[in-house]
């Protein structure tokens, strides 16, 4: 079993700063970057550079928080590379749902190098919102956990169950469903992020057989025997997630290989852990069903996993002023955890935006509009899903 080379660091959350900016002037930020102004950079992985950054609205006030991803300068000629980045644009564009980031907008560059424009979202990864709880003490309670379960299983049911405008099936499945690719905004919002693994039938970039491109905490033991992975494959790492978040520590232990070849043994099992957190005992039947060692064992969907969270949920008591909402449970986890973020994060935009005020391209002019072309085949400013489909991806 092969690891993937797009395999690194955790991402860094939104809000967690720029990173180390790469040597060279025109590096420099805040800068110009077609019509939108880079603010900061967020993380740098294999294939692509993430910035914070804005519109270039002409009223003062107007400007919004965006994502940008821009695929590095050392890969922008390399076919494979761009491919593979134009197929994250495309599988994301087609899902529409308030648990998925949206696309913005997808086009290439002055200098033919493609970029995507995402939805921000304001708050954290799951990842880091189980270690802030950790790091405070707080125990994040089992109907929390299942309100944040609930939004991820109805956002999987759409990317599962998402057709084209023909009705046909998309079939798309996500592959790296880790709390690192999940966001929970600090009102409440829940977002599945990161398609740039992930499998459809629009992604005109085919992996290679026997690379595994999930992380190893949360691979499925077919996969880990070289199956390539499907919908059971992302049920799995929601379970795993979700065990995760319910008691508070990862799965994995030790060395990723050991645990990758226990799992393709069949012989790592989560253990129970409802009563030991004051749940139903149903909770712990969800969690097994969902990471069953064989595919057969498992939910045939998302769809039905979500529905038992539901049913959990109906058991769970309200908050203390009566709430029983799944977004007001979940707003209140992250107050606990976060109760001056979004002002800071607020004020730290609004200080790199007044930082960027009054830039202009390195032309010296402003950056103009992307011109309207006749053939988006072959010009910059193109939507991605009209770029010429590669020769050969590998």
């Amino acid at each position: 079993m092969q690891r993937s080379e797009l395999d690194g660091k955790p991402k860094q959350g939104l809000n967690d700063g720029a990173g180390t900016p790469p040597q060279g002037a025109s590096d420099a930020l805040p800068r110009r970057f077609e019509r939108f102004t880079l603010l900061a950079r967020i993380a740098r992985g294999g294939m692509g550079e993430v910035y914070l950054a804005t519109t270039g609205a002409s009223i003062e006030g107007a400007e919004r928080p965006l994502i940008i991803k821009i695929i590095r300068p050392d890969h922008a000629d390399d076919r494979s590379f761009n491919a593979r980045f134009l197929d994250e644009a495309r599988i994301q564009a087609q899902l529409q749902h308030p648990g998925v980031a949206q696309i913005l907008e997808a086009a290439t560059d002055a200098a033919g190098r493609p970029y995507v424009v995402v939805e921000y979202v304001e708050g954290r990864n799951l990842s880091e919102v189980r270690g802030r709880a950790a790091q405070l003490g707080v125990r994040i309670t089992w109907p929390e956990a299942m309100a944040i379960g609930l939004c991820l299983g109805e956002a999987l049911t759409h990317v599962h169950e998402r057709t084209d405008a023909e009705g046909r099936p998309l079939e798309i499945v996500h592959r790296d469903l880790s709390p690192q690719n999940v966001m929970v905004g600090y009102g409440g919002e829940v977002k599945l992020i990161d398609f740039g693994t992930a499998r459809g039938q629009n992604r005109r970039c085919h992996t290679i057989s026997g690379v595994v491109f999930a992380k190893p905490g949360y691979v499925a033991p077919e996969v880990a025997n070289n199956v390539p992975g499907g919908v059971p494959a992302d049920l799995y790492a929601f379970g795993v997630v979700l065990w995760e978040l319910l008691a508070g520590r990862r799965f994995l232990s030790g060395a990723a290989e050991e645990h990758l070849a226990l799992v393709s043994a069949g012989k790592r099992v989560l253990p129970p852990l409802a009563r030991m957190i004051g749940a139903p005992p149903e909770l712990d039947a969800l969690i097994a069903r969902l990471t069953a060692n064989r595919i057969e064992d498992r939910y045939p969907s998302a769809r039905a996993a979500t529905q038992d969270i539901v049913a959990l949920l109906k058991r769970a008591p309200s908050l203390a002023d009566g709430d029983r909402s799944v977004r007001g449970r979940i707003a209140d986890l992250m107050r606990r955890l976060y109760p001056a973020e979004p002002a800071r994060s607020r004020a730290e935009f609004a200080r790199k935006l007044a930082a960027s005020r009054g830039l202009v391209a390195e032309s010296g002019r402003p950056s103009p509009e992307p011109p309207e072309v006749s053939d988006p085949t072959r010009r910059p400013g193109t939507r991605s899903g009209w770029m010429e489909q590669p020769e050969s991806c590998f």
